[in-house]
């Protein structure tokens, strides 16, 4: 059976011996749901468990799941990006984050950039295991509110955010 390192230092093999999965929901408005699952494994060894998340966003009136795309603008993924790490870096610096975390990269957020939630007044990006913060500080999202996103949110089209 082959193993693989972990971000924790800690061999683990990748057999997963448990998994639980539950979810929330948040009903955005009238038109548009937000879904978070979340699973957790549990590896042969391994002192903590492993965390990853998919998001659904859900248009009720259309009955489609809605993409990156619906929401944000065309190529707005760097800048994105550099909010997201200002983020994070204010919040390390005020104590709100641990220090061992550390900013996303562009590729990372490229894969998981269709992750978020939205709730009333702001999005939460969600990232798995070990992408800005290793397992054992339990931080795999971050929240941004929706007033700091206007230079990236679609202010016209398919987007039905209200704020």
């Amino acid at each position: 059976m082959a193993s693989k390192l972990l971000c924790d230092s800690i061999e683990a093999i990748t057999f997963k011996e448990e998994r639980f999965i539950d979810y929330k929901i948040y009903n955005v408005n009238d038109r548009l749901v937000s879904v978070l699952f979340y699973k957790e494994n549990f590896y042969s060894g391994a002192m903590h468990p492993s965390y990853s998340f998919d998001c659904f966003n859900f248009d009720l009136i259309r009955g489609v799941f809605m993409k990156y795309e619906d929401f944000f603008t065309q190529g707005s993924e760097e800048e994105l990006v550099e909010i997201i790490n200002e983020t994070i870096n204010k919040q390390i610096g005020k104590g709100k984050m641990y220090y061992d975390c550390w900013e996303v990269s562009s590729d990372d957020f490229f894969i998981s950039k269709n992750n978020f939630v939205f709730n009333d007044t702001y999005i939460e990006f969600y990232f798995d295991d070990c992408v800005i913060c290793p397992s054992y500080t339990g931080t795999y999202s971050i929240e941004l509110p929706l007033t700091d996103l206007r230079s990236v949110l679609k202010k016209y089209g398919l987007n039905s955010l209200i704020f």
